[in-house]
C-alpha cells in the first residue's frame, strides 16, 4: 500500500467515524425527545387521574349529603 493510499484509507476511516459518531449522537438526541414527550404525556394522564378522583370525591360528598337530609 503506498503512502498516498494508506492517507486516504485514514482519512476515509476519519469520515466513517465521524459520521457514525454524528449519528449516535442523533440517536441519543431522539431517545432523549422521546423520554420527554413520554414524561410530558404521563404527567396529562397523571393530571387527568387526580381530576378525576376529586370529581368523585365530589360527587361522593354530594351524595352523601343528600343521604343524611333523607335520614332527617
Amino acid at each position: 500500500m503506498t503512502l498516498r493510499s494508506r492517507a486516504r484509507s485514514l482519512i476515509t476511516g476519519d469520515d466513517r467515524i465521524e459520521r457514525l459518531e454524528q449519528e449516535l449522537r442523533d440517536v441519543h438526541d431522539a431517545i432523549d425527545a422521546m423520554r420527554r414527550e413520554q414524561a410530558a404525556t404521563l404527567d396529562g394522564l397523571r393530571r387527568s387521574v387526580a381530576d378525576a378522583v376529586d370529581d368523585l370525591a365530589e360527587r361522593r360528598a354530594a351524595l352523601d349529603g343528600r343521604d343524611a337530609d333523607v335520614a332527617d
